[in-house]
């Protein structure tokens, strides 16, 4: 499992790498959650470790909100992290994640992920932090909904590709990955 500070800063970093791309505290917990439930409905494993909460304004990881609280609802900017503690499934989690809502504002995000019957919803109780949100009821809900396409087609990111068809990231990101393996 991959530490979710570095699966932050992964996403933090892809993401303003895009035009127009920023990241706040708010959109970078539900952008976590969101990739926990693909990781969870696609894998069967959890990408973190950390306990999802819910809190008023939607899923919470404690430690990225405290990690970024100090840009209260401004961008992140970049962040240095490790790449190697993410693997390439994680890494693959986490782009497809921002592919579909890397660039939904915060308040669309919220939205989202205080849909009637998500998680979150389930689960929230007004002006109480700490509640936790199962694993097992969100890998039961991205499993159900991925395939309904849970996010707005018409929103997708468009990433810029190479002539392989693969996603062109950041620089440090690239390097790590090398070139890749031509059969």
């Amino acid at each position: 499992m991959s530490k979710v500070v570095d699966a932050a800063c992964f996403i933090i970093d892809v993401v303003n790498e895009q035009e127009m791309g920023q990241v706040s505290n708010i959109s970078i917990n539900k952008l976590l959650y969101i990739a926990q439930g693909l990781s969870l409905a696609k894998t069967g494993k959890p990408l973190f470790s950390n306990q999802i909460e819910a809190w008023d304004k939607g899923p919470v990881i404690q430690r990225i909100y405290h990690e970024y609280k100090k840009y209260a609802d401004g961008p992140i900017p970049k962040q240095e992290y490790t790449l190697d503690s993410l693997n390439d499934d994680e890494q693959d989690i986490l782009l497809e994640t921002v592919a579909r809502y890397g660039m939904y504002s915060a308040s669309d995000l919220i939205k989202l992920t205080h849909a009637k019957d998500t998680p979150w919803a389930l689960h929230y109780l007004p002006n109480v932090k700490e509640v936790p949100i199962p694993q097992d009821e969100i890998k039961n809900y991205f499993t159900k909904n991925v395939k309904l396409n849970f996010y707005d087609e018409n929103r997708v990111t468009k990433v810029n590709v190479d002539d392989l068809g693969r996603l062109l990231l950041p620089a440090e990101i690239e390097d790590a990955w090398g070139e890749p393996d031509v059969h």
